[in-house]
C-alpha cells in the first residue's frame, strides 16, 4: 500500500490538509443546516466542531486555533467582543502564566532535579522509606511543576536507583521493588499537584469555575488553597505510601545500601549562572568545602560534587 510507505512528515502534512478543509466543511454545513433549536446553539457547535478538528489535525499552530473565539462570537452573534477578550486575559491567565514561568525556570537550571536527588538522599538503607523518599520528592515537585514533567523527571532516577539495587535482590524482590517505586512516583506526583493551585491546570480552571458560578462568594486565594489541600495531599500521600509498600515490599523486604552513593553520582557540576548566584549571595562558611565561602544554598550542591572551577 502507498499510504505504508509514505515518511512520517509526509503523512503529517497530508493529515494537516485534511484536517484543515474537513473542519471548515464541518463548520459550514453544521452552521447552515438547520438542526438546532437556535442559532446561537448552532453557530457554537459549528465553531466548536471546526476548533476540534483543527486541534486535533494540527492544521493550524493550537495556540492559532484557541484564538478563533475572538473572531468568530462576535461575528455569529454569540457575545460581543469585549466579553470574549476578557476572558483570554484574566486573573487565573496570568495565575496559568506564573506557574509556567516558575516550573520553566526550575527546568531550564535543573533546580528540580537538585531537590529530587537532595531529598531522595535523605531516604535510604530501608526499601520502604526509599521508596516514601521518591514520593515525597514528586509531590513536593509537583506542588510547583507540571505533574508530567515531575515524573519524568524522577523516572529515570527511579530505573537507575532499581537497576543498581538489582543485584542485592532476587528476581521477584526486583519485581516488586520496580512495581513500588513507578506506582509511588505516579500516584505522588498526581497527588502533590492537588496541594498547591498552580500544581496542576485543573486547579485552577476550578477556581475560575467557581467565582463564574458563584460570583458573591469570597474568591478563593493561593493562601486558601493551601491551607485546605496540603493536609488532604499529606494524607493522601501517606496512605498511598502505605498501601503501594505494605502490598510490594513488606517488613521483611532486604535492605539497600547504595542508593543514596547513587543520587549522590548523579549530581551534575553548577552551571555558569549558578556560580554567579552563589557568588553574590549572603556567604557562610561551610567545613568541607577546602575552606571556601558558599552561599546558604549549600544544602543542594553537596561536598565533593562541585566544578573546580567555581568563582571565589
Amino acid at each position: 500500500m502507498p499510504f505504508l510507505n509514505m515518511s512520517i512528515e509526509t503523512i503529517k502534512n497530508v493529515s494537516e490538509h485534511l484536517g484543515f478543509w474537513l473542519g471548515l466543511v464541518l463548520f459550514l454545513v453544521v452552521l447552515w443546516l438547520p438542526i438546532f433549536p437556535t442559532p446561537a446553539i448552532q453557530n457554537m457547535c459549528a465553531i466548536a466542531l471546526l476548533m476540534v478538528t483543527w486541534w486535533i489535525s494540527e492544521a493550524l499552530p493550537l495556540a492559532v486555533t484557541a484564538l478563533l473565539p475572538l473572531v468568530l462570537f462576535p461575528l455569529l452573534g454569540i457575545t460581543s467582543g469585549n466579553e470574549v477578550a476578557s476572558v483570554y486575559m484574566n486573573s487565573t491567565i496570568f495565575l496559568f502564566i506564573g506557574g509556567f514561568v516558575l516550573a520553566l525556570s526550575m527546568q531550564r537550571w535543573n533546580l528540580h532535579t537538585r531537590i529530587a536527588l537532595r531529598i531522595i538522599g535523605w531516604f535510604h538503607g530501608s526499601t520502604r522509606v526509599m521508596v516514601f523518599g521518591f514520593m515525597l520528592t514528586g509531590a513536593v515537585l509537583s506542588m510547583w511543576i507540571s505533574n508530567t514533567a515531575s515524573a519524568t523527571m524522577l523516572l529515570p532516577i527511579g530505573l537507575a536507583v532499581y537497576a543498581r539495587a538489582s543485584d542485592q535482590l532476587s528476581a521477584a524482590d526486583r519485581q516488586a521493588l520496580l512495581t513500588a517505586l513507578m506506582l509511588g512516583i505516579a500516584y505522588s506526583c498526581s497527588i502533590g499537584g492537588t496541594a498547591t493551585l498552580i500544581g496542576t491546570p485543573p486547579n485552577m480552571a476550578m477556581q475560575r469555575i467557581f467565582e463564574i458560578t458563584f460570583p458573591a462568594a469570597p474568591v478563593i486565594n493561593f493562601a486558601q488553597w493551601l491551607m485546605f489541600a496540603l493536609p488532604l495531599s499529606a494524607a493522601l500521600l501517606v496512605s498511598a505510601w502505605l498501601v503501594i509498600t505494605l502490598r510490594y515490599t513488606g517488613k521483611n523486604f532486604p535492605a539497600l545500601s547504595q542508593a543514596k552513593n547513587l543520587t549522590a553520582s548523579k549530581q551534575q557540576a553548577m552551571s555558569y549562572e549558578e556560580k554567579w548566584w552563589r557568588r553574590f549571595s549572603p556567604p557562610r562558611h561551610c567545613a568541607g568545602y577546602s575552606d571556601r565561602t558558599l552561599s546558604s544554598a549549600d544544602s543542594l550542591f553537596p561536598a565533593g560534587l562541585v566544578c573546580s572551577n567555581m568563582p571565589t
